[in-house]
């Protein structure tokens, strides 16, 4: 079943100390092509910003952008639920205010299996704006050993290729969540569209364009974040604890095969590896974030090519 022409999207954005690159995403999102659906509303959650995130927004001219200013921050879930609030689009599309989308075909990618009702949930394919460090080079290196493994399971179709940095769902599904103090959007996403019975498909077709923190105590920052999200103690409490380590489960075998491959073209990933494992260990004493976490700020300001 193929939904209406006139099937209408809204486009939901979290944003916390973003001047640096909001105002060229926004830019990015007012140039897609609208193929089979019309952009009715792009709302920008301002989280609690204390730079010029707000004045930047706010000097589009456009109807459709929608500024929501929080004076006080509360966290990307929050923002999240306050979106989700605001708009009844048969079509919802989540995105991080720190990407850049170079194709004017990317919304329209990314929505494509919801048109056309073969998905509830899709994610983007992410790549990373070329190294120019050495901390990077590694991360660059990690990445593509991790592309290799997801994209190799299940046919790209699992919960690691599900992206917070970009997503569509429907509105059954959007309209089912309640982020709260949720860690992992994404990941959460994904489990409550699996949860239900839905489908989820992953879009490699649509790419957009991130930048690796500059770091290594940004980067701790980051993956803190995602392995103290895998047992988030919400999850457990909403769905059945084997329910989440079979999403979460990757064959042995085809990592050890991926490792042995991405070895031999780059030696740098095993750096990574030991970084990650002095990490996954560090996770399990480290503060537990509850919906608010420090943000990796080398990673905000994207440069403009790819």
């Amino acid at each position: 079943m193929i939904m209406k022409p006139t099937t209408n999207i809204t486009i939901g954005i979290s944003a916390y100390n973003e001047e640096a690159n909001i105002g060229h995403l926004l830019s990015d999102l007012l140039r897609q092509k609208q193929t089979r659906f019309t952009i009715t509303k792009i709302v920008v959650v301002s989280d609690g910003s204390a730079d010029d995130t707000v004045k930047v927004i706010k000097n589009f001219k456009s109807n459709l952008i929608e500024c929501v200013n929080f004076r006080k921050r509360q966290g990307k879930a929050f923002c999240l639920d306050r979106v989700i609030a605001k708009t009844n689009s048969q079509v919802l599309v989540l995105l991080d205010a720190d990407i850049m989308v170079s194709d004017d075909d990317f919304i329209s990618k990314l929505v494509k299996p919801l048109l056309y009702a073969k998905a509830d949930l899709t994610s983007a394919a992410i790549e990373e704006i070329s190294p120019t460090t050495l901390v990077q080079g590694v991360l660059k290196a990690s990445m593509k050993l991790k592309k290799d493994i997801f994209s190799s399971y299940r046919s790209g179709n699992n919960i690691y290729t599900c992206h917070g940095r970009a997503m569509a769902l429907s509105r059954r599904l959007y309209k089912s969540l309640k982020f709260k103090n949720i860690i992992a959007d994404d990941a959460f996403s994904y489990l409550d569209c699996k949860f239900r019975n839905y489908k989820y498909q992953f879009v490699p077709e649509a790419v957009l364009f991130y930048k690796l923190p500059l770091s290594l105590i940004d980067h701790q920052k980051q993956s803190l974040r995602f392995y103290q999200s895998q047992m988030q103690k919400e999850l457990l409490g909403k769905y059945d604890k084997d329910f989440i380590k079979s999403e979460y489960y990757l064959p042995p075998v085809l990592i050890l095969k991926s490792v042995l491959k991405c070895v031999v073209i780059d030696p740098a990933i095993l750096v990574y590896l030991a970084i990650a494992a002095v990490l996954k260990i560090r996770s399990l004493f480290s503060k537990k974030f509850v919906g608010i976490w420090e943000v990796a700020a080398s990673s905000k300001n994207l440069r403009r090519y790819v």
